[in-house]
């Protein structure tokens, strides 16, 4: 520590010397730190102590520091308090040291969450998070000085002024009540996906940070709360379900979706690895099936038609390719495969369904003529 006096710049071998000048030379009592501790957020001015932060801002910057003085019957009166506080101003009040006991009295400091500096701690190998720290490298003079008597009266003074940094909600954490809550619908095995939208859905005219929840901090509130994952489904249960799904969504016949969707509700149900994925999917999905059916987007989303001009037209081209590099007097035959009434599509299992043929097949059918009687031309 660089043991310097801040008022007429001397130095010092020991920090005992420093304090030893400081009160035979400027009348400081050696209570007081002689180092600069406190850095204004506005200018960098570096500072001794809170109250000459306060002094400075308000002399210095023309900023208000606006202090309010509260009683409380009960301590768990004050706390209700301090988290409507902390939710109106997007600021936690921690404390930095355990409490004082002066007559009669438990003493307890309250610090905005954003004070103070950054320390890195350990070997460094972690990398730093992408939010960074919540530290803003300086310090926010709001804070809470809380007084408790022996009978259990509170008195707070509260310094309400932040100073170095802005209101941002993800920066909050959730509350122990919020946490509980999550926590008791995780134990009855309801889906994250679910929970997520339940919370998004729950929005109306003003965010708070449940809002903000990810699928990463439900899966840290399991480890926390140590919830089981007995309702994850096994990888080979994962994989007959999507192809179950993946049938059904491409089915573009709508008689044969709503019968297809009934089976598909009936094997979740009945099979225990499938059944709470099986509730989630009827919840989720099996009362708007207009959104993602592809019944519903014939026109639109990828369908049989597409991969069979698709090929035509990459043959075709070849062809042409091929026409213009060989002499005028060579003639190339190519011949398209011979397609029925009823078209073979390969799915995502590379399986081979036979299905009827659509109206929509139409055009893929012109599409074949046209393309025979270029290739024999």
């Amino acid at each position: 520590m660089d043991n310097t006096c801040f008022l007429c710049d001397k130095s010092f071998s020991t920090a005992s010397n420093l304090r030893q000048h400081a009160r035979l030379t400027h009348n400081i009592e050696n209570k007081v730190s002689t180092c600069r501790q406190i850095k204004c957020n506005v200018c960098s001015e570096e500072l001794v102590f809170t109250k000459a932060l306060l002094y400075h801002v308000e002399s210095a910057h023309y900023i208000a520091i606006e202090k309010e003085t509260k009683k409380f019957d009960t301590y768990e009166a004050f706390k209700i308090w301090k988290e409507d506080v902390e939710k109106q101003t997007t600021a936690l009040y921690v404390k930095n040291t355990g409490s004082k006991f002066n007559n009669m009295k438990k003493t307890k400091y309250f610090y905005c969450h954003r004070n103070a500096f950054y320390n890195a701690r350990g070997d460094k190998k972690r990398t730093i998070k992408m939010a960074d720290s919540n530290k803003i490298n300086g310090n926010c003079p709001s804070k809470m000085k809380v007084c408790e008597d022996k009978e259990n009266q509170v008195y707070v003074e509260f310094t309400k002024t932040h100073l170095g940094h802005g209101k941002d909600l993800g920066r909050m954490q959730i509350t122990r009540e919020e946490k509980d809550e999550l926590a008791r619908k995780l134990e009855k095995k309801i889906p994250i996906e679910t929970i997520s939208d339940e919370i998004r859905d729950s929005f109306i005219d003003k965010l708070e940070r449940i809002h903000f929840i990810t699928r990463k901090d439900l899966l840290n509130l399991k480890a926390e709360y140590t919830i089981s994952s007995e309702d994850i489904i096994d990888t080979n249960d994962a994989v007959e379900a999507y192809k179950v799904v993946r049938c059904l969504l491409i089915e573009t016949d709508e008689e044969a979706f709503s019968m297809m969707l009934k089976e598909v509700l009936k094997i979740f149900s009945e099979k225990d690895e499938l059944r709470e994925f099986g509730k989630y999917f009827e919840h989720m999905y099996s009362k708007r099936t207009e959104v993602w059916a592809y019944y519903y987007r014939k026109w639109l989303g990828i369908n049989t038609n597409m991969h069979i001009e698709s090929m035509h037209r990459t043959i075709n081209r070849n062809l042409n390719e091929i026409n213009s590099a060989v002499p005028g007097d060579e003639e190339l035959s190519v011949h398209s495969p011979t397609v029925d009434k009823e078209e073979m599509v390969i799915c995502e299992d590379r399986k081979f369904l036979e299905k009827a043929v659509l109206v929509d097949n139409l055009r893929a059918t012109a599409a074949r003529k046209n393309f025979k009687r270029k290739a024999r031309s």
